[in-house]
């Protein structure tokens, strides 16, 4: 009996322990942008973030580059093989670097703030990005076609598809967005030919947008990750009260 009243008071407690506190379950995603956060508790945050977005790195680093493979491939059949090939030992490059960064992050590499690793990313992604921008200024079509619709559909998706991937880091989807897409939009639209100041300007609020809505995936995430962060904190004092209050009423018994 004694054993059934100590299970009975100690499922209570857990239960306590980790309700949500007031405002409902969600309240850690409304407020996680918000909260205070202790030291500690800031770098776990970033250590959160940085190993988040270096998971998924290699997806994205393979996407990126298996793209490269069939600009490349489009490129020679157009009959700028020349050109193409110095653009792919680039983004060969670009995957390299990328590659060793990740390597050296898995393995635990001489760099320990989460911050470092953080730069780094950026440092690939800007590289990436001028990897994809360079196919909307100097290796853009000349002639109005099919090439000239392929560079401009590839950067759009690329930095479209890099919102998800790089939303745990603030900044590391910019630095990939804006060199890939600034400089092929001020080239198609302001320079080429006459320009268009309307195409241009409806193309950079377009691009704004979808800056603006990075920014909110890193808020949600970063939220996210802070609400997995109060839950662990009321877990651990959960079984800390359950096994508290089990030997107390051991005791009293």
């Amino acid at each position: 009996m004694t054993d059934q009243i100590s299970t009975a008071y100690a499922l209570r407690a857990a239960d306590e322990a980790v309700a949500p506190p007031p405002g409902g379950g969600n309240s850690g995603l409304a407020q996680g942008q918000g909260v205070s956060l202790s030291g500690a508790d800031l770098l776990e945050l970033k250590r959160r973030q940085t190993a988040e977005i270096y998971r998924a790195m290699p997806m994205s680093m393979a996407l990126s580059y298996a793209g490269s493979v069939l600009t490349l491939l489009l490129l020679h059949m157009s009959g700028d093989t020349a050109r193409g090939i110095y653009w792919f030992a680039f983004a060969t490059g670009v995957l390299f670097f990328r590659a060793v960064s990740i390597s050296r992050y898995t393995v635990g590499g001489a760099l320990k703030h989460p911050d470092d690793w953080a730069r780094v990313l950026m440092v690939g992604n800007f590289l990436a990005g001028i990897q994809w921008g360079l196919l909307g200024t100097v290796l853009f079509a000349a002639e109005p076609g099919y090439l000239a619709m392929y560079a401009v559909i590839a950067i759009t998706s690329f930095v479209g598809g890099a919102v998800v991937p790089f939303s745990p880091v603030r900044f590391a989807h910019t630095a990939l967005a804006v060199p890939a897409a600034i400089p092929a939009v001020i080239y198609i639209f302001f320079m080429r030919d006459d320009g268009n100041w309307l195409a241009g300007g409806i193309a950079l609020f377009l691009f704004c947008a979808i800056i603006y809505m990075a920014e909110m995936q890193y808020r949600i995430v970063r939220a996210r990750l802070i609400a997995d962060m109060e839950n662990e904190k009321f877990r651990r004092a959960a079984k800390v009260e359950s096994f508290t209050l089990g030997n107390n009423l051991q005791t009293m018994a």
